[in-house]
């Protein structure tokens, strides 16, 4: 045998050969064995196998056709004593009603914060503030707001009590798409604040008046003074905006300006 018979042979055998790197010191001579390998293959010959004609082999896994029992089966056509034509002009119609339409995804609104003052029985004023941070309605705010008001005339209360609205609202599973921010602020408004029966109500920011109004109302369209349903409506720059940007001013005062004729 040689040595490539030998390694596959106790690999077959699961056996792994050690080969060593060098003589050990006052080891003995290793014994050699001669193994009589014709007389093993003689022993251990494999058995004939009789040769099958292939033919036979083929018949053996052929599958018999198969025979339905019992009754044949019928043709829609011959069920409902149609020709084939117009069978399969029948089958192959479908019905507009199994059409499925996928559903629309729907937007969810983005994160605002509002603060609602009521500066006297007839005027409300909403503001937009920034929805993130602790950016809370200050003393700037309200000297602000106090000036702008003073300056059209409107009459303030001496002392303003802020409340500040949220969106989303923590803990609500519900819808939190801008259809479902617009009917909470305008249900926080008439329930805490009788928006209805106001005679004037100031929107202050994009935001403010987006939620308000209605998601389809557009800021840059709506600034300005609008009467409805014996209520005025006054659309202009939030507070903080005008607070970080004095160059809006000069808006803001074409917006409100023209309360001055209608207050003298």
């Amino acid at each position: 045998m040689n040595e490539q018979q030998r390694q596959q042979y106790l690999d077959a055998m699961g056996i792994q050969p050690w080969f060593p790197r060098y003589i050990l010191p006052e080891a003995k001579p290793s014994t050699t064995c001669e193994w009589d390998w014709e007389v093993w293959e003689a022993e251990h010959q494999p058995a004939a196998v009789a040769e099958q004609p292939q033919h036979s082999a083929e018949q053996a896994v052929t599958p018999a056709p198969f025979k339905p029992a019992g009754k044949p089966v019928m043709r829609p056509a011959d069920i409902l004593g149609e020709t084939p034509e117009q069978a399969v002009e029948t089958t192959t119609e479908t019905p507009a009603e199994n059409v499925t339409v996928p559903n629309k995804p729907v937007k969810p609104a983005e994160r605002f914060r509002l603060v609602t003052l009521s500066v006297n029985d007839d005027c409300l004023v909403v503001s937009e503030l920034p929805s993130t941070g602790m950016n809370q309605f200050t003393r700037f705010h309200e000297r602000l707001l106090r000036n702008l008001l003073f300056s059209v005339g409107i009459p303030i209360a001496p002392a303003l009590q802020p409340a500040l609205f949220d969106w989303p609202i923590a803990g609500n599973r519900a819808d939190q798409d801008e259809q479902a921010a617009h009917d909470a602020v305008h249900g926080y408004l008439t329930n805490q604040f009788g928006l209805r029966r106001r005679k004037m109500v100031f929107l202050l920011g994009r935001n403010c008046v987006r939620y308000v109004l209605g998601p389809d109302t557009y800021f840059d369209e709506a600034r300005g003074i609008q009467d409805k349903d014996q209520q005025t409506t006054v659309i202009t720059h939030s507070l903080d905006a005008l607070m970080k940007l004095p160059a809006i001013k000069a808006d803001t005062w074409r917006d409100i300006s023209p309360l001055l004729t209608r207050n003298s």
